[in-house]
């Protein structure tokens, strides 16, 4: 239950919700593009990036493995 739009608490679930969109947007990327791939996108935008964005798929990816293997 996702609730967007202004008022009491619009801040935080503003941060909220950009946490959700990053994760969304993580697993279709492993999925079709790769990983060899996703690194080279990753490696051009930076160094700091790349443990941030390692972390970010590392846990899609196992979100995506426990939903399969139930």
């Amino acid at each position: 239950m996702m609730t967007l739009g202004h008022g009491h608490g619009a801040h935080v679930s503003g941060i909220e919700s950009r946490v959700e969109e990053r994760r969304v947007e993580v697993i279709p990327l492993a999925w079709t593009i790769g990983w060899r791939k996703q690194r080279e996108i990753v490696a051009s935008k930076g160094r700091v990036e790349e443990g941030l964005a390692g972390l970010i798929a590392g846990k899609a990816c196992r979100v995506v493995q426990a939903g399969l293997s139930e």
